[in-house]
């Protein structure tokens, strides 16, 4: 059975994109068939995550009817990425539109090929969110652990909500551990949401960005990476027990493998 899952933010600059290649990664890890699309077609970035600035075939020539679906998928295994499992469906950073009312179609003909549709969808509020949340069976909602990040969060939860979109829940990322960042319990409870993922801040991700690599593969055994692929876990088994990351001892020893690592 496919899950479609929408992952979505009420704010640029989150980390949306990063979460959105590395939880795909880190779930085709645990064995699972993985197609990642990127439904921000008018900021495009996606594929930048994994090295390839350009593709013949993209999300837009799809739903502009010039190219069957199919050829618009492509394996990110011939890009070095260590899975046969993981696929990817980029936008065009060339174009910054795209009809998306055709979306319903392309995915009701991926529907039972994948375990995951992980789409990458827009920041804010605008249509081009709702279109993705449209053909979305689930949503994940990434915030900072700040008040204006929480603040657009609820934003776009209304709009999930509206639209009868079961929210998985509220992955926190960028955090640093300080002692004024927004706890766990607080975010839960100013969101109404269970928190599912916490990923921890840190050189590496910049790094590997800078690489245009996902962290998980140039970094795999870095303490960011651990988050992604336990919040995987988490999303496969359903269980979202994170409060344990939220403890001073926790912040204080992370500090010190952080400097290590």
């Amino acid at each position: 059975m496919t899950e479609i899952i929408s992952v979505i933010s009420g704010k640029g600059g989150v980390g949306k994109t990063t979460f959105t290649s590395n939880i795909g990664l880190a779930l085709a890890g645990l064995g699972k068939n993985v197609l990642l699309v990127d439904g921000n077609v008018s900021g495009a970035n996606l594929g930048l995550h994994f090295g390839v600035d350009s593709y013949k075939n993209s999300l837009n020539d799809v739903l502009e009817g010039k190219i069957d679906f199919h050829e618009a998928i492509h394996n990110l295994k011939s890009l070095g990425i260590s899975s046969e499992y993981l696929h990817l469906i980029p936008a065009s950073v060339t174009m910054c539109s795209a009809d998306l009312s055709r979306l319903k179609d392309l995915f009701c003909a991926l529907v039972g090929h994948y375990d995951y549709i992980i789409i990458d969808g827009a920041a804010g509020c605008d249509s081009e969110v709702e279109s993705v949340l449209d053909v979305s069976d689930k949503v994940i909602i990434i915030t900072n652990p700040e008040v204006s990040s929480l603040s657009n969060a609820i934003l776009v939860r209304a709009i999930a909500e509206d639209k009868d979109k079961e929210i998985i829940g509220v992955v926190i990322n960028r955090v640093h551990g300080d002692y004024f960042e927004i706890s766990i319990p607080e975010i839960e409870k100013f969101t109404n949401l269970p928190v599912i993922g916490v990923i921890r801040n840190g050189r590496h991700v910049s790094s590997a960005l800078a690489d245009s690599t996902p962290v998980l593969s140039k970094y795999p055994e870095s303490r960011v990476s651990k988050d992604f692929r336990q919040t995987a876990s988490n999303l496969v088994s359903g269980s979202y027990d994170v409060t344990k990351n939220d403890s001073l001892l926790s912040r204080v020893r992370d500090a010190i493998v952080e400097r290590k690592l």
